[in-house]
């Protein structure tokens, strides 16, 4: 039971993870395409925000919405926002539940 949970929870992780790294994507080819700064830095592709941890934490955290004054990427920050956190709540919950199988099956 708690196997095919893992597992299933395992696999929407990594939706989410392909949909957070899919929107990130979204963000940097609009700040390029109309010339925007995120946080005073030009990201030219998505592995340079993506290895970005200050941005990271910056968009975890939400402090890196408060500077942008462009309402569509406000709403592509905010919807990349809402992936990292949910990819972090699903990893939790997936590590949750191994610990939970292992703590099951080592009990006589």
């Amino acid at each position: 039971m708690l196997g095919t949970l893992a597992f299933l929870l395992l696999v929407a992780t990594f939706g989410v993870v392909l949909l957070y790294l899919r929107e990130l994507k979204g963000v940097v080819a609009y700040a390029k395409a109309k010339g925007l700064e995120i946080r005073g830095i030009r990201y030219n592709d998505l592995l340079q925000i993506y290895s970005d941890v200050s941005f990271l934490n910056s968009l975890f955290a939400g402090s890196v919405l408060g500077d942008v004054q462009d309402t569509e990427l406000h709403k592509k920050l905010t919807n990349t926002r809402w992936l990292l956190v949910a990819q972090i709540v699903l990893g939790l919950m997936v590590f949750a539940i191994f610990a939970a199988a292992g703590i099951q099956s080592a009990s006589p």
